[in-house]
């Protein structure tokens, strides 16, 4: 005290310090303790502390520099906020919330390190902030239930085979963009009620609609038509199914709807095209809820196929073994005399020299594709009677004739690694429009690989997928 007062202000006044160490003199604690510790003060001609004293007093400023840094301290300026993306796994998380709610927040800045959680970045004013709470609010509803509201659950079936629909709608429908749609009864659509463990309220979509009909004939006045036809709620179609170099993208038998693999495909040639060959079957719906889960349930199979030739491949040389049956009718029956790969080749006459479209059915399977020679099909067959039906679009099937192959034949290989592919299934849910579609896979691809129907399920949830609505 007597060096460090006002009168004697050497560096520092001991006479100003405070025992609850305030952050403004922290430092100068510290440079107190230090000096202390290396017994540098007192000077050497002032007296002196013992050892023990010293101890005790370099202990006490360590004690008390140590609480003073643990005290809370006081944050001036902008708080700092979640990222979207951080907001967006809270609510996930704390919600168990799919919906992302957090895509009406402008995107994070990018700091210059490139990163989007910088703190000098992330800004939180006063407009963004009743966004996250409105954001926060939404999501409460949603997850919030209500005992005394049921659910609306929407459930409809589609089943599909030739001729499957005894009373089809008699009124066609037009599309545009290159979308085919089936045969009106090719194919059938029923609103269905589900089995479940609670109570809901069943939705019933729109039947009645009114349509204009277009031009009649040559005149400029459009007219209107009343419709009353769940067709006009639910129908089927293709897209971009031209262009198959052998056999057509699609075809339906009874049993359902067949479909060949789509070419070119983004998985294969690493391209895409919006009107390349592709047997992708689409069903159009007029009504979707705004949001809610949903669950597609797809049943289908690996499809007993033949393999279509190539025009390079040569019909094989008729001998006794061969099976030959002459056209005399739509229909017959031969004998297989033994289980195996066999050939059919087919030859016709065309007094134009047209390549017909043939379709040619073997026992309960279907066959078709463009006859541009004689070898026709490889298939495996089984011993015993099968009865041959065949149809061609102009042109006369004079025979039909089946040879048996040797496993070491070229067709016989190609025909074996052609059994061992397997078809692969996707759901994708969006939009079409005239120039394209918007269309969002849902969950993964699965593999078809029993020839026995199964079910593949595919789950998501309607607001993670494009939606034709652009207003309220």
């Amino acid at each position: 005290m007597r060096c460090h007062n006002d009168d004697m202000m050497s560096g520092i006044r001991v006479d100003h310090l405070d025992a609850a160490f305030p952050d403004r003199q922290l430092r100068l604690w510290s440079g107190i303790e230090k000096q202390i510790t290396a017994t540098a003060m007192p000077p050497e001609d002032e007296p002196q502390p013992t050892s023990a004293e010293r101890k005790a007093m370099a202990q006490w400023i360590g004690e008390g520099l140590t609480a003073a840094r643990r005290r809370p301290v006081p944050k001036n300026g902008g708080a700092r906020r979640l990222t979207v993306a951080q907001y967006r796994n809270t609510l996930r998380e704390l919600l168990l919330l799919d919906d992302d709610l957090s895509d009406i927040l402008p995107p994070d800045a990018v700091s210059r390190d490139g990163f989007v959680n910088n703190h000098e970045t992330l800004a939180l004013s006063p407009l963004m902030l009743e966004t996250y709470f409105e954001i926060a609010e939404r999501a409460l509803q949603r997850c919030i239930v209500d005992p005394r509201t049921k659910p609306v659950i929407q459930n409809f079936r589609v089943e599909l085979g030739a001729a499957i629909n005894m009373e089809p709608c008699p009124d066609p429908l037009i599309l545009g963009a290159d979308s085919l749609l089936l045969n009106n009864n090719d194919f059938l659509v029923t609103q269905t009620t589900p089995n479940k463990p609670f109570e809901f309220t069943p939705f019933q979509m729109r039947t009645k609609y009114r349509f204009i009909e277009g031009y009649r004939g040559n005149d400029t006045v459009r007219g209107w038509r009343e419709f009353d036809s769940i067709y006009h709620a639910v129908f089927a179609c293709m897209r971009g199914a031209h262009g198959y170099p052998k056999g057509a993208a699609y075809s339906t038998i009874p049993e359902g709807l067949l479909l060949r693999p789509a070419i070119p495909s983004a998985e294969l040639f690493g391209v895409e095209s919006t009107y390349g060959p592709k047997a992708n079957f689409k069903i159009s719906l007029r009504e979707l809820p705004n949001h809610g889960r949903f669950r597609v349930t797809v049943v289908a199979s690996k499809y007993d196929d033949g393999l279509l030739l190539d025009p390079r491949d040569k019909p094989c040389s008729e001998s006794s073994e061969a099976i030959a049956w002459n056209v005399t009718g739509e229909s017959g029956s031969v004998m297989i005399p033994a289980d195996g790969i066999y050939q059919c080749d087919v030859y016709h006459t065309s007094a134009d020299n047209r390549r017909p479209e043939l379709t040619l059915a073997l026992g309960s399977r279907s066959f078709v594709g463009t006859l541009r020679q004689p070898a026709f099909l490889a298939v495996r067959l089984s011993a015993g009677e099968l009865r041959v039906d065949c149809g061609s679009n102009g042109s006369a099937i004079d025979r039909i004739v089946l040879t048996r192959l040797t496993d070491d034949h070229d067709v016989a290989k190609r025909f074996a690694s052609f059994e061992r592919r397997v078809p692969k299934l996707g759901v994708h849910l969006g939009l079409r429009r005239d120039c394209g579609s918007t269309l969002n896979r849902v969950g993964h691809i699965q593999e078809v690989s029993s020839t026995a129907p199964q079910s593949f399920v595919f789950e998501g949830r309607d607001s993670q997928f494009p939606s034709p609505d652009v207003e309220k």
